[in-house]
């Protein structure tokens, strides 16, 4: 009995089982996937691997494209950024505070010339408006005047006219009577 080994006297005691060769097989399996992965995953991190090759030569060409687009950015800001500087040296050299200094003295001096201009322009409206008031008074006054001495004037005219007209009616009658005399006496007397 000495010549059996210890696992065949456990399978002759307890029978030979099924399972546990499933078990086996399933675990020499794994045993063989974890051996590939391990080398699989040394093979990625030493860089040997083929497809370690493709996604690294993938990766610097997108590297270089990236660099080359910071590149062309970093040239584009500094040029926009030289521009800006221009802008803001042409704005202080054009609107310096000495020379908004000068353009606000200037405009004030301008808008009290307005200021004097406009009340000359009042006072001068204003006098011309109480000249305007006296003559248009006194046209009314010497209108009112040539009335009245237009109807003193036209009635002694018209009296006039009316004694010469009863002047002349009279002289009519005394001609017709001394027609009348003269005609009807020569015949009578």
């Amino acid at each position: 009995m000495s010549s059996r080994s210890p696992k065949d006297l456990i399978k002759s005691k307890w029978g030979s089982r099924p399972s546990s060769s499933k078990s086996d097989t399933a675990l020499e399996k794994f045993k063989g996937e974890i051996a590939a992965f391990k080398t699989s995953l040394d093979e990625i991190t030493s860089g040997k691997g083929k497809m370690a090759e493709k996604g690294r030569s993938r990766l610097l060409e997108k590297i270089q494209v990236l660099e080359a687009e910071r590149e062309k950015n970093v040239y584009y800001l500094l040029e926009k950024d030289k521009e800006i500087q221009r802008l803001k040296d042409h704005l202080r050299s054009r609107y310096s505070s000495s020379s908004l200094f000068e353009q606000l003295e200037k405009k004030t001096k301008e808008c009290e010339k307005n200021q004097q201009l406009l009340e000359s322009l009042s006072k001068e409206t204003d006098v011309l408006k109480n000249q305007l008031s006296a003559t248009t008074k006194r046209l009314f006054e010497l209108e009112s005047k040539a009335s009245t001495l237009h109807l003193s004037q036209s009635m002694p005219a018209n009296c006039f006219n009316s004694s010469m007209n009863s002047i002349h009616e009279k002289e009519m009658q005394l001609k017709d009577v001394s027609c009348f005399v003269v005609v009807g006496g020569g015949g009578g007397g």
